[in-house]
């Protein structure tokens, strides 16, 4: 029933979907990955689709992928017991120990052996936000490994089987359709892969 309620939601406000795509797979569990999947290929109306599969198709050549994709989900929240050291860590004026205590934020309340997902994927998309505000998007792939940014990535990437798991999906939940997050998560992606 829940699949049917969101494909009617997908067909007739794919839009209300992409904008509050982060809060639905905060709430979403992991073992639900069709649920999520329909969730995350939902495409605002007005953005073209293109055929990823053309040999003709380059990603950082398409104009959607200066263009910001509107979230409206509370993105700041999860974080905000470490927003103030994770920002002065982005602008460079935190200390290279914030990493390990960072981790130690991302735990869940209850458990301090879990993580807490929400958190990750806010921590994953706020990050990515900012790097996105240092990098000019015809920049990204030249620029990515040498930023506070991709060293936090770094970080979560020591984590546990479970932790890189969370932290792959939260990279991936970004990967929809053209825009400026799909580029830059998908050129994370590959350089994290190509490491």
């Amino acid at each position: 029933g829940t699949l049917r309620v969101i494909l009617m939601l997908v067909h007739d406000f794919p839009s209300f979907l992409a904008a509050y795509s982060l809060s639905f797979c905060n709430v979403i569990p992991e073992n639900c990955v069709q649920l999520r999947n329909i969730i995350l290929s939902a495409t605002p109306k007005g953005v073209p689709f293109h055929d990823p599969i053309n040999r003709n198709f380059k990603i950082d050549q398409l104009p959607e992928i200066t263009q910001s994709p509107l979230i409206l989900s509370n993105v700041v929240g999860p974080l905000m017991s470490f927003k103030n050291e994770l920002d002065n860590y982005l602008r460079g004026q935190q200390s290279p120990d914030f990493l390990n205590i960072l981790v130690n934020n991302l735990r869940k309340d209850g458990n301090p052996k879990e993580l807490d997902a929400p958190r990750v994927n806010s921590l994953v998309l706020y990050v990515g936000m900012q790097g996105l505000v240092r990098l000019q998007n015809d920049q990204i792939t030249s620029n990515l490994s040498r930023t506070p940014e991709m060293e936090l990535f770094h970080k979560l990437m020591e984590l546990d089987d479970h932790g890189r798991y969370i932290t792959l999906n939260a990279f991936a939940n970004q990967l929809r359709y053209p825009s400026s997050h799909t580029h830059y998560f998908s050129c994370v992606m590959l350089f994290l892969f190509n490491e």
